[in-house]
This record gives structure tokens, C-alpha cells and sequence, in this order.
């Protein structure tokens, strides 16, 4: 789907075939990862951790300079 999405040259249906690949390699569907994302949302870390490793993306913790 990603393939012929960016072969259409059609941003939103790219938008949507991204949304689809990322969600299924997070193991939820593409409307819980968009609610879960959203302002209102509140992503479980499983979630967010899931779309991270989909997109390649990782997380790293630094510590803060005393001030």
C-alpha cells in the first residue's frame, strides 16, 4: 500500500498509507494510534514505544545539569 500510495504522488493518501504501516508494526489499528497521538490522547507506553520502533526512532534519557 505504501508503494502505490507514494507512486499517486496524493500527500493524503501517503498520509494515511504511513499511518497504516506504522500502526501495524505498533500492533494497534490506525485509528488508536491517531487517537492515541492526538491532543486529547494519552498513548500507553507500549503504544508509543511501538511507533517509535516503527518509525526507526529511538528514546534516550539525559540527565539534567544541576542548576
Amino acid at each position: 500500500m505504501l508503494n502505490d500510495a507514494l507512486a499517486s504522488g496524493n500527500a493524503a493518501y501517503v498520509a494515511q498509507a504511513l499511518g497504516t504501516a506504522v500502526a501495524r508494526e505498533a500492533g494497534v489499528t490506525r485509528e488508536a494510534l491517531y487517537k492515541s497521538l492526538s491532543e486529547e490522547g494519552d498513548p500507553r507506553l507500549a503504544t508509543l514505544l511501538g511507533a517509535m520502533a516503527a518509525l526507526g526512532v529511538t528514546l534516550h534519557a539525559k540527565i539534567k545539569p544541576a542548576a
